[in-house]
């Protein structure tokens, strides 16, 4: 799912409201604040740039799916919401009265919304991918999925070297699309 948003949002290049990417930067600073000080690390200036990158594309990401549910008439059912809820729900045992009372919340509502609207694009996305086959070495197959940007470890010649053998199937950022 992540290399597919990845993929859609290098398609297209269009400004995204700045208030949206600073909310988003809060939220993703927040969580690497949190693991940092799990790992006795620090926040370094690359660090925050690479979260600020990070959020535009999730924001740009999101305007780009929100387009493709409206074009496609994917709409979030009360029932997968209420499953989701239940889910989460069970997570908690001995709280799920609580969860529930919290759920009733519409900007709590939003937080679910988002995350299953995105599955049933991506998933009606997938359906129509034809899948290729490539042969490949298993250092480039494993090197595809080893995770290209540790916050919290300077790992330049990994992400130099996933980058060289995966650049074939990248998306040049020179034919993505104009979106006005």
């Amino acid at each position: 799912r992540r290399d597919l948003l990845d993929k859609i949002s290098d398609m297209y290049d269009f400004d995204v409201p700045q208030n949206m990417v600073d909310m988003e930067n809060a939220d993703i600073l927040k969580q690497i604040t949190e693991e940092g000080k799990r790992l006795n690390k620090e926040i370094t200036p690359k660090i925050k740039e690479e979260c600020r990158k990070i959020s535009e594309s999730r924001v740009r990401s999101s305007f780009v799916i929100a387009a493709i549910a409206k074009r496609d008439k994917i709409r979030v059912t009360k029932d997968e919401i209420s499953r989701a809820i239940k889910h989460i729900a069970t997570m908690y045992p001995g709280n799920e009265r609580a969860i529930l009372e919290m759920y009733r919340r519409p900007d709590m509502l939003n937080t679910l919304v988002g995350p299953i609207l995105e599955k049933k694009v991506l998933d009606t996305i997938a359906k129509t991918i034809k899948i290729k086959e490539k042969k490949c070495s298993i250092k480039d197959l494993i090197a595809r999925d080893e995770e290209t940007f540790d916050f919290f470890k300077d790992n330049t010649e990994k992400v130099g070297k996933l980058t060289k053998s995966t650049s074939k199937e990248n998306i040049s950022k020179s034919k993505k699309k104009k979106v006005e």
